[in-house]
């Protein structure tokens, strides 16, 4: 668990510091996903996905967010 609080807080420092970074806003997705904050991993993989439309993972994370989020046709949307 002390790795996720590292990732979570080096995420955050990341997108504070520099937004523009897709990879440090998939970071937070992830931690957010492992944490299950599906809202929150939703919002930060649509961030990474504005900046990196070709982030296969953050698609992927936008499609599992929005099942946990009980929204099947938009999940399936996002994983095509």
């Amino acid at each position: 668990h002390q790795e996720w609080a590292q990732a979570e807080q080096l995420a955050a420092s990341s997108t504070t510091h520099d937004p523009g970074f897709a990879p440090a806003w998939l970071l937070k997705a992830q931690v957010c996903a492992t944490r299950e904050n599906w809202r929150e991993c939703e919002e930060a993989a649509q961030r990474a996905v504005s900046l990196e439309p070709t982030s296969w993972q953050a698609w992927i994370l936008i499609a599992r967010s929005r099942l946990h989020q009980r929204n099947p046709t938009t999940a399936l949307a996002a994983a095509r």
